[in-house]
């Protein structure tokens, strides 16, 4: 099998991704980025019975043939597709951002495990932060997301921006070797645009702020793992020395 590690994902953060596919039992696995984990993804659904199928977006021609090589000596191309999703420029909320191209979406709806390893880090700020907004009304209800690397700060703020965005999503930070997030789509999806539950409408959120909406300093505290609780009493023990 490929090397884990590096720039690929590590053993431990593998371990809780095919745990995830072994319990689930998802029909469809979408990755943002491809290698090592693709491989595994596949093997799991190898050992379901091979009725769900992971597809991985690559912006990288080179790193996409090297997955499916890796696939192939593993006769696991019937259960994975790796798209070739040169990096573009999509709008998320108004603004522009570079990401994989749109069109390497097609068909990808009811995905039940996201697992969120790309792009690179390098290519903008939180690059990796247009994965849920583009997909959210692609996911099945009670969808998990997997964010790799998520005790970097960068990924740390991805966090907070996704959180922001949906209060609804239930997050929890998985003590790996790099750090990952473990998130949960609710199992009633609210429509991004309109119908109840958008964002921003009173009773969206419940007490996470005015309107529903969570407010992007807390949101940053659940994502590096402390709640708005702990921070205030920590302020509060140590207002006697200021």
């Amino acid at each position: 099998l490929p090397a884990s590690r590096g720039w690929a994902a590590s053993p431990d953060l593998l371990l809780a991704y095919v745990g995830e596919i072994l319990t689930r039992r998802p029909g469809l696995i979408v990755e943002c980025g491809s290698g090592v984990s693709t491989v595994w993804a596949a093997l799991a659904l190898r050992t379901l019975g091979g009725s769900g199928r992971v597809v991985a977006l690559e912006h990288d021609a080179a790193f996409r043939e090297s997955t499916l090589a890796a696939l192939a000596e593993h006769g696991l191309g019937d259960l994975a597709e790796v798209r070739l999703a040169p990096i573009d420029t999509v709008t998320v909320d108004g603004q522009d951002r570079p990401w994989y191209t749109a069109s390497a979406l097609d068909g990808l709806d009811g995905i039940e495990v996201l697992f969120v390893d790309g792009p690179i880090g390098s290519l903008a700020p939180e690059s990796r932060y247009p994965a849920v907004p583009l997909l959210r009304d692609r996911f099945a209800p009670g969808a998990v997301i997997l964010l790799d690397d998520a005790d970097r700060p960068e990924e740390q703020q991805v966090l907070a921006h996704w959180l922001a965005d949906w209060p609804q999503l239930d997050s929890q930070q998985l003590p790996l070797e790099k750090g990952a997030a473990r998130i949960v789509v609710p199992e009633a999806v609210p429509a991004r645009n309109g119908g109840p539950g958008e964002l921003g409408q009173p009773g969206a959120g419940g007490e996470r702020g005015e309107g529903g909406t969570v407010r992007l300093e807390e949101a940053t505290l659940v994502a590096s793992g402390q709640s708005p609780t702990d921070q205030q009493q920590a302020e509060e023990a140590g207002s006697g020395d200021r």
